[in-house]
C-alpha cells in the first residue's frame, strides 16, 4: 500500500473536508511555503492564505522555503511572515 508521509503546499486542501479529516486522523503534515504560495499565485493574497484555518482546524503544518534562492527567502523570513500576518 502506498501512502503519503507529507503533503507539499496543500493550498486547496480546505476544499475537501473528508481529505482534511483523513490527513488529521493519519497525522499527515502539510508543508507550507508562504512566499512561494503567494508568488506563484497558489493563493491570491496573504490575507486569504489557508494556514490560519489549517492551524485552527488542528492540522499539522510546517513552514518551509520551497526554493529559497529563486524566491529570495529564508526559513526565518517565512516565520516572520507567519508571525506578522497570522
Amino acid at each position: 500500500m502506498v501512502s503519503a508521509n507529507r503533503i507539499g503546499h496543500g493550498t486547496r486542501l480546505r476544499e475537501s473536508g473528508d481529505l482534511m479529516n483523513y490527513m488529521n486522523d493519519h497525522r499527515i503534515p502539510i508543508e507550507i511555503c508562504i512566499t512561494s504560495n503567494v508568488q506563484t499565485k497558489a493563493v491570491d493574497s496573504l490575507q486569504n492564505h489557508p494556514i490560519p484555518f489549517y492551524y485552527d482546524y488542528g492540522l499539522r503544518v510546517t513552514l518551509n522555503t520551497d526554493n529559497r534562492l529563486i524566491l529570495n527567502t529564508t526559513l526565518t523570513n517565512e516565520y516572520m511572515i507567519a508571525i506578522k500576518n497570522f
